[in-house]
């Protein structure tokens, strides 16, 4: 049986997740322009709620969301 090394899955740290795609919090804001200020703000949320900061999209959605943008 051969192994396909094509598909790279990863866990995601926060929710446990199989995703293609795991950014920490200022890639995810570069990647959706999101400014600075925001970025810092959703550190220091994340900081609050001991989020881990290497997160899947959904994650950093949840975490954009529950801080109120």
């Amino acid at each position: 049986m051969e192994e396909d090394f094509e598909t790279d899955l990863w866990i995601c740290s926060e929710c446990g997740k199989e995703t293609d795609t795991i950014y920490t919090i200022a890639e995810w804001c570069d990647e959706k322009g999101i400014d600075d200020e925001t970025k810092g703000y959703l550190y220091d949320l994340a900081d609050k709620q001991n989020m881990c900061t290497d997160i899947c999209e959904d994650c950093f959605d949840a975490l954009f969301h529950a801080a109120g943008f």
